[in-house]
Formats: structure tokens, sequence, C-alpha cells
């Protein structure tokens, strides 16, 4: 996609994993809310042609944050170096379908504004406020998504499968939920996890957070670390002095949240992140 220089328009945490229509590849979009023409076999009706608005603000795609980001399907760019806008249209003409080849330019970027668009229905990752307008009909491409996620959903449930009594606790320690219960019922949390959300599971089981996020539970229930929520400040219980003050409007989903945070992006967050290590291990090997 055309980017403008100091614009945020189309601008990706990882512009490599965007879709793309490869060379010689043909992709189809049909526009929604057609019928079949009773008196014409195979044609459709189509009441009038219909566009798409050409910027909208989506979730980043290739961003681990579901970072938003603001699109745009820009042809050109003007003397004053603002963007030139393109305009998409489903045409009577064209029975309500565009037909993009990837070895038109143009082409391949409108495919790519047109999959990441809330306006496409079968977008996965689309607002779903946001009143759709089209979807992609290739059945090639449709075909190779749905066997990226049998693929993606058979390799999560081994993954969960394969886990070890300790990975399962501490897979679900960095739930924040209750690493104590039966193996069984751990399994259970864990396998449906892999099954019904298969993305989101393989992403946290190779996140480094989902470690530090157990270690910290583990460190507060094992009374190496006191947290108040009163006043929201970590401590270390031999000594009562403050590791940190979660602040309030952080953005963290929770306290842990709030101290991987601070051992990921402060200055003295991987010492104090080492001796708390060093204190769990020395706790577990008193057990």
């Amino acid at each position: 996609m055309i980017t403008i220089k100091d614009s945020k328009v189309n601008t990706f945490n990882d512009p490599n994993k965007l879709p793309r229509l490869g060379k010689d590849e043909i992709a189809v979009f049909r526009l929604l809310g057609m019928r079949n023409d009773p008196h014409n076999k195979g044609k459709v009706i189509v009441k009038s042609a219909r566009n798409v608005p050409v910027k909208d603000t989506i979730v980043d795609p290739t961003s681990k944050d579901g970072d938003a980001v603001s699109i745009a399907y820009i042809v050109g760019v003007g003397q004053d170096n603002s963007p030139l806008l393109g305009e998409i249209w489903f045409e009577k003409e064209a029975a309500g379908h565009i037909t993009l080849s990837g070895n038109n330019l143009r082409h391949r970027d409108l495919y790519t504004y047109l999959m990441l668009s809330n306006f496409r229905a079968d977008n996965t990752k689309r607002d779903s406020n946001r009143a759709a307008i089209y979807e992609l009909v290739n059945e090639g491409a449709k075909a190779e998504e749905s066997n990226k996620q049998r693929s993606l959903k058979r390799e999560a449930m081994n993954v969960a499968a394969e886990m070890s009594p300790a990975e399962l606790r501490e897979f679900v320690a960095g739930l924040n939920q209750d690493e104590t219960q039966d193996e069984e019922v751990l399994r259970n949390i864990v396998g449906d996890m892999a099954e019904q959300s298969p993305e989101q599971f393989m992403t946290l089981n190779k996140s480094e957070d989902r470690k530090i996020r157990a270690d910290i539970k583990y460190a507060t229930q094992a009374g190496i670390v006191t947290y108040s929520r009163q006043t929201r400040k970590f401590t270390w219980a031999a000594t009562e002095d403050e590791i940190v003050t979660i602040p309030r409007q952080s953005g963290q989903g929770n306290h842990l949240d709030g101290f991987v945070s601070f051992i990921k992006n402060h200055k003295n967050g991987p010492k104090v992140y080492e001796d708390l290590k060093a204190l769990i291990t020395e706790k577990k090997a008193k057990k």
C-alpha cells in the first residue's frame, strides 16, 4: 500500500505481513445483498452501483498488541505531499463484482485495502459495528485461509496435549487463573483455549510475558512479594521495600500485567526479575 512521508496512514507494524495479491493471481470480491435474477439463469440483480469508503480505521493485523491504524486507498501523491485517494465501486455492469489481477500494480494496492477493511464481511478481524458491504468470493483464497486455520488449530491442540503438568500450571497461572486445580481441570482449560482461540493460544504459548506473569503470581502467593490493592504497590515481603507502584491509568489489564511491563521496560526491571527468580528457586528448594 502507498504511504505518505510524515503521515500515519497505512503505517503498519510489519508491512511484510500484510495480505498481498501475487503475480498471476486473481481475486474476486462481491457486493452483498444481490439476488439471483429469476428470469435470467446465472445472472444476478444489482439494484444500483455501490461505493466503498476509501478510508478506514482497523486493528493492525501485524501488531501483537492490536494497535489501531488508519488505512486509505491511496493511488498517488499530490504536489503538496497530500494523498490522492482512489474510488472503489461495485457496478451494475460488472454484476456487482470487482475482479483484481496481481499483474496490475494498482490492483495489488486495492486488494490489500479491500482485504483489511472493516467493510469486508468475511474479515475475521473486522469491527462488527461497521456495516459490511462486500465479501471475498475467490474460492481458492477462501480454501487456503480455511486450511490455514485448521492447521493452526491442529497445531495448537497438539501443543496443549503435550504440555507437562508443570507447563500446564505455568500456562494457567499466566492467564491469572488458579493453577492449583487438578491436572485434568487444567488440561480442560488449556485445551478449550487451544480449540476455540488457537491463534491467541499459540501467541501466549510463545510469549515470554506468560512465564514472567506466572513467576509474579507464584511469588505473590508464596509470600515473596506482596501487593496492596489500595496503594497499588508491589513490595518485597521480607524488607517491605517498594518494588513498583502500578499506575491507575497504566493501560494494563491488571496489576500482574503492570508488573510485567515494569520488568520488561524499566531500567531496573531485569535486575528485579533476576532477584525474584532466585527467591522463587530458593523457596521451592525448601519444600
